[in-house]
């Protein structure tokens, strides 16, 4: 999902800034911490089709269909992660906010301190 939302951005502004960038990532770490209107669909159906494609159909068989993922990840180590494999930083206020309240965090653009444009290539 955000690979080809980053490769469709590098295509359109064909730049090196990292602005074009930090919209893209902004929306889908949203997506990811709830905090956007697709957020339902991602953790419900997006993430559990790419898991069991992935695993296997039967990985998930504790967890209801329709049920949100959500409550089963821990977002201080998913967020730790994803700032490890994107290259994107958030600030320490940001991460710090995000670790003690995750269920009402919303980033905003100030919350990220550095997206490098060459990793997110290779996401």
């Amino acid at each position: 999902m955000l690979r080809a939302e980053l490769r469709h951005t590098m295509r359109t502004h064909a730049t090196l800034s990292d602005h074009a960038y930090r919209g893209v990532v902004l929306h889908f770490f949203n997506v990811v911490l709830g905090a956007d209107s697709s957020s339902q669909e991602f953790w419900t159906t997006t993430l559990r089709n790419s898991i069991e494609a992935y695993f296997g159909k039967d990985v998930l068989d504790d967890i209801p269909k329709g049920a949100s993922l959500m409550p089963y990840v821990m977002m201080k180590r998913l967020f730790k992660r994803l700032q490890q494999l994107t290259g994107v930083k958030l600030t320490r206020q940001a991460f710090k906010e995000l670790c003690e309240n995750p269920d009402h965090f919303v980033l905003v653009g100030p919350d990220i301190k550095k997206v490098h444009p060459f990793r997110l290539n290779f996401i």
